[in-house]
């Protein structure tokens, strides 16, 4: 039964009374058992699922027959920093993934036994899935992607051999061959460490001169994950650092790192971006107007408060089809009404005057010199009201006093994220980044 969480209730029925129309459903695991609820997987009489820890998380299993989800058998331990992320199973292994601050991950295998073995490959990958996987056999196929390594199939045989999938073509991006990246950690405004990953060009030099592109997001539990994006990376080939800071909100280190930045709490989101942007210009690689910041969707919270605190901090704020006024999310007859339980609801006092403080639209101040503003909504959004967005651009260009364009941008044939075929993803990041580039103010 779901919600915004990352745990739900679960209930369990036989397969033939499902087929038969006559499933009679019965509790399975409660919410109180901290099983993530697309982490539940049935091999035989056992149930292999991932379970959150008080300092972590862990990979476990159970009897189907007599479940006791308050005294598994562990199989694996994740820690905060390192929590286990994802896993797949075979006839007789089980793989799983561990990522590190949310960019490092590291992929294991489980054999009968219990016995644990580490599997290498020719990167560290920022990013693992897997294919092919099947209780039938004990090959298992991984994708493995990272900031600056382009996504590569393998196969891992039953001998637990590594070799690359011939079925797909690769593409060699030569022009990206020098670009490299780092995870620096900032200390935020309360003195937690957050990860950052910087993508640039190797060699650069470490001045103020350098151009920045911020992307964040931070809500729902969800990890910015390392993606391989030509389109990105084009910013870093030209001599600019892309920055992905790792806020509070998102997962990067686990469960709590989520709880840390929703509701009351939100506000670590955005201290968290403003330190990790702070942190750009202490480390003499860039300066003040020479730093753009983007996100999406949920991410607008997070990015529009700190536009709010410091407009000093960019030279531009773009977010596509963002969450701007998410005080009137209640009463909206959108996907995303339900959405108070990540932000709050104004029926509770507590969560009423969070929501107070960290909505853009009621917080954007008046005689202040914002940055240059690209609001990109979509007409058909069905999460994100056209309101909402309208609303944050009127008000913004009402109290704005810098010689700066304050634009929205509406998509009227789009969704919430969906851009259409290729061509319309690079019209899309051809707006963002040529943006970006033409309010750089050196």
């Amino acid at each position: 039964m779901a919600s915004s969480d990352d745990y739900y209730d679960s209930f369990i029925a036989e397969m033939s009374d499902v087929i038969n129309g006559k499933p009679d459903w019965k509790p399975f695991f409660k919410k109180d058992d901290k099983i993530y609820y697309d982490q539940g997987e049935l091999r035989g009489e056992e149930f292999i699922f991932r379970q959150g820890k008080l300092k972590g998380n862990s990979l476990a299993k159970i009897n189907i027959s007599s479940p006791d989800f308050n005294n598994p058998i562990i199989l694996a331990e994740g820690t905060k920093d390192n929590p286990i992320t994802n896993f797949g199973l075979t006839m007789d292994h089980i793989f799983f993934t561990r990522s590190l601050y949310g960019a490092n991950v590291s992929l294991f295998k489980i054999r009968s036994g219990n016995q644990l073995t580490q599997l290498d490959f020719p990167f560290t990958p920022g990013y693992i899935s897997f294919f092919g996987e099947s209780l039938s056999h004990n090959n298992m196929g991984v994708g493995l992607d990272g900031w600056t390594s382009n996504y590569t199939r393998y196969i891992i045989d039953k001998k637990g051999n590594v070799q690359k999938e011939a079925l797909t073509n690769e593409s060699e991006y030569r022009d990206f061959a020098n670009i490299i990246s780092e995870q620096v950690m900032v200390s935020s405004h309360d003195g937690i460490e957050v990860p950052m990953s910087l993508v640039y060009k190797k060699g650069i030099k470490k001045n103020s001169d350098n151009e920045v592109f911020i992307f964040v997001y931070g809500a729902y539990g969800e990890s910015l994950s390392p993606f391989f994006s030509p389109i990105f990376l084009d910013w870093a080939a030209q001599g600019g650092i892309l920055a992905f800071p790792h806020v509070r909100g998102g997962g990067e280190k686990g469960k709590d790192w989520h709880e840390q930045g929703m509701k009351n709490l939100k506000y670590n989101s955005w201290k968290d971006l403003i330190a990790c942007t702070e942190a750009l210009i202490d480390m003499n690689l860039t300066k003040e107007g020479l730093i753009s910041l983007y996100t999406n969707s949920a991410g607008g919270v997070t990015a529009a408060m700190a536009v709010n605190e410091r407009p000093d901090l960019y030279s531009s704020f773009i977010a596509e089809v963002p969450r701007l006024n998410p005080f009137g999310l209640e009463s909206s007859n959108t996907a995303s009404s339900t959405s108070y339980l990540e932000y709050g609801t104004v029926k509770d006092s507590v969560e009423y005057v969070g929501l107070i403080k960290m909505d853009p639209y009621l917080n954007i101040k008046p005689n202040t010199n914002y940055p240059a503003t690209l609001i990109m909504p979509s007409y058909n959004d069905d999460r994100i009201p056209l309101w909402d967005n309208g609303k944050y651009i009127a008000k913004l260009q009402k109290y704005n006093t810098a010689n700066t364009a304050i634009l929205m941008d509406i998509d009227y044939d789009s969704g919430h994220e969906t851009f259409g075929d290729y061509n319309e993803t690079i019209r899309l990041y051809s707006k963002i980044f040529s943006f970006a580039k033409s309010n750089m103010k050196n």
